[in-house]
């Protein structure tokens, strides 16, 4: 997808610097995998959001502040590719996925705003609910797919035109972390998918011509994957 170089290459690409500010539980994989990928391929971790109550599967939270000197914050979801999604002909290359979302720097990203004002929160809500998703329903996540969302219905949002949630490959730069290491010394494929919100006259254009056809309308409208909440629809 053209639009997601362009991203890459306005997001820039320099070296993302070393270093830990959260220590993560060295007793999962998952997390020491995750960590990896999250310092090594977007930058230093500024904090984690660890989930205190989970049910089969513990989904944490990695955040990172302007990444490649951006304007934006990156969240990634740790814990989703623990479990093996339910793929078509058990396609191995589909099976893991981690979530991640791209926020404008100025997004709140602190527990006493959320409290305060829900819809600041509803990003990582809907990280949470989709990580989870394909392993409830029995199915799998990844690149064009969609979800409906309605988000309107999330105090704060009652004039949002976003109905709905877009997979696309991640923006980062590649550094080669297609493949993590975890469970022993067993390598999976694990998938980095990036959501964004699109309006219901944008999953409805999706589901009828395509999603490369929906890319085209989004680059043609300077639109780029960023978690936006608040933009008008390009349809």
């Amino acid at each position: 997808m053209n639009w997601i170089s362009y991203f890459r290459r306005w997001l820039g690409s320099s070296e993302a610097s070393e270093g830990r500010s959260n220590e993560a539980d060295p007793t999962s994989k998952i997390v020491d995998i995750v960590t990896e990928f999250v310092e090594q391929s977007i930058g230093p971790i500024d904090w984690v959001f660890h989930e205190i109550v989970s049910d089969e599967l513990h989904i944490d939270l990695y955040f990172v502040s302007k990444p490649f000197g951006s304007d934006f914050q990156v969240v990634v979801t740790g814990g989703m590719s623990a479990a093996r999604m339910t793929v078509p002909n058990k396609d191995s290359k589909y099976e893991y996925a981690e979530l991640m979302i791209v926020l404008p720097s100025e997004w709140p990203v602190n527990q006493e705003t959320w409290m305060q004002k829900p819809h600041t929160y509803l990003p990582l809500e809907i990280l949470k609910a989709l990580a989870r998703y394909p392993h409830q329903y029995k199915t799998f996540l990844t690149a064009d797919h969609t979800v409906q969302w309605d988000f309107e219905m999330t105090e704060g949002l009652a004039d949002s035109e976003m109905k709905g949630i877009f997979l696309t490959p991640h923006c980062l730069p590649d550094k080669g972390f297609s493949l993590l290491s975890f469970k022993g010394h067993r390598k999976q494929h694990v998938n980095i998918w990036q959501l964004m919100p699109i309006s219901a006259q944008e999953l409805k254009f999706k589901l009828e011509h395509g999603a490369d056809a929906l890319v085209a309308l989004f680059e043609k409208n300077g639109v780029y994957p960023v978690f936006d909440i608040y933009r008008e629809s390009v349809i």
